[in-house]
């Protein structure tokens, strides 16, 4: 029986968004006929391999649609004369009434973008999920409209007007968050029920983690920190880099940070005037073997984020997981999983001096790293595994696409 769904997604493929290959992943294993959706191509050649296990295939909708006008036009062609066409258009022309400036322009380029979808996904599409609350779920929801079927929603952050987010809310068939903070504040904007399913841990991607007896006594063994996150700004590597600054030079220890960003030259610039760069390493962007054989070697898992409206970081997922201690900074998200001195320590963000005090008394203390990353383990085993998320999504997908044309 046909299990066709399109997905929306920002970037495909996206190197940080592993969560959402591997669901997309799991979905197409229980039996989904997939048709992928971007915004946005690529930014890197790098490709983990659950996109290369992803069998659907891609439309990459123009990032301006007017600037390929054969597409846009051949598009509009079709869908002026769908029924759904006069009620999308009422939906556009009722949020250009309430926006200005370049909201206007973007709210126009999302529907420009949904007519093409609409236009050129395959006809027995019967329901459209999409990740994200800003401008995917604004191109699927139009989308949606125009071929008359449904829309469901993941959420990963809820920028945007609250007039705006009730609207997508409520016009979804249904909405899944990735932490109870979001869920929440969502929920408050909305009559329908909005559900938290954490992005879990696809095991058998990762291996565990080697318990070493390292304390940072030994300058030929020191102990391995590592940091996987993008080097943008808010995710407090900043803090991290004064932080390690202020350890006391007799430890032993060398910081691997895989990732990159538009700050890489300022990080880097920053580790040398703070006389550390003979003890970090700045790796780039990595692969999902390379991010996995760093976990399996390393001591601790350190992230110092400030945004408090970030969800729950994947890396923070992965580290405890494999079985890595964890220290990070108090964000409401972060601490849906690390439990200060249960799983993992968390300092407040922006304290560099308790930081620093965290780093170093995990440093010493290989005895209560492994109590706490084994604690970790135990939980995301217990609450975050990936599979029983998939199960879930996949439950409430099915009476939405199966025999639905």
């Amino acid at each position: 029986m046909s299990r066709r769904l399109a997905v929306v997604v920002e970037t495909w493929p996206c190197l940080y968004a592993t969560a959402i290959a591997h669901e997309i992943a799991g979905l197409e294993a229980r039996g989904f006929d997939i048709h992928l959706v971007s915004l946005h191509p690529a930014v890197t050649a790098l490709r983990h391999p659950v996109h290369g296990a992803v069998r659907a295939p891609l439309t990459l909708l123009p990032g301006r649609p007017l600037a390929a006008p054969r597409r846009w036009w051949r598009a509009w062609c079709v869908v002026r004369r769908w029924p759904g066409y006069r009620a999308a258009r009422a939906v556009l022309q009722a949020d250009l009434a309430r926006l200005a400036g370049r909201d206007r322009r973007r709210r126009r380029r999302c529907f420009n973008q949904a007519m093409i979808m609409a236009a050129e996904l395959p006809p027995a599409v019967p329901h459209i999920h999409v990740h994200g609350l800003a401008a995917t779920a604004t191109v699927g929801r139009d989308a949606a409209l125009l071929r008359g079927i449904g829309f469901s929603l993941s959420a990963h952050g809820g920028d945007g007007p609250a007039w705006e987010l009730r609207d997508k809310l409520e016009a979804a068939a249904f909405t899944v968050c990735c932490t109870r903070q979001e869920t929440a504040a969502l929920q408050d904007l909305s009559m329908k029920p909005v559900t938290c399913q954490h992005h879990g841990l696809a095991a058998d991607t990762f291996e565990r983690a080697a318990a070493s007896s390292r304390d940072g006594t030994d300058p030929r063994h020191p102990v391995r920190l590592l940091c996987v996150a993008r080097l943008v700004a808010g995710k407090g590597h900043e803090d991290l880099l004064a932080a390690l600054a202020q350890l006391p030079g007799s430890l032993a220890w060398r910081l691997d940070l895989i990732g990159d960003g538009p700050l890489r030259g300022k990080l880097a610039t920053l580790a040398r005037r703070l006389k550390l760069d003979g003890r970090v390493t700045f790796h780039g962007a990595k692969v999902l073997g390379d991010v996995a054989a760093a976990y399996a070697c390393s001591d601790l898992a350190v992230l110092a984020g400030r945004n408090a409206g970030d969800g729950l970081p994947q890396a923070v997922v992965e580290a405890q997981g494999v079985g890595l201690a964890v220290v990070a900074a108090r964000l409401p998200a972060i601490a849906e999983l690390v439990e200060h001195d249960v799983t993992g320590l968390l300092v407040e963000p922006g304290d560099r001096a308790g930081l620093a005090r965290a780093i170093a008394a995990l440093i010493v203390d290989p005895v209560q790293r492994q109590a706490l990353a084994a604690a970790g383990a135990a939980r995301v085993a217990l609450e975050f595994d990936a599979q029983s998320g998939f199960d879930r999504l996949a439950a409430r997908l099915r009476p939405l696409v199966v025999g639905r044309r």
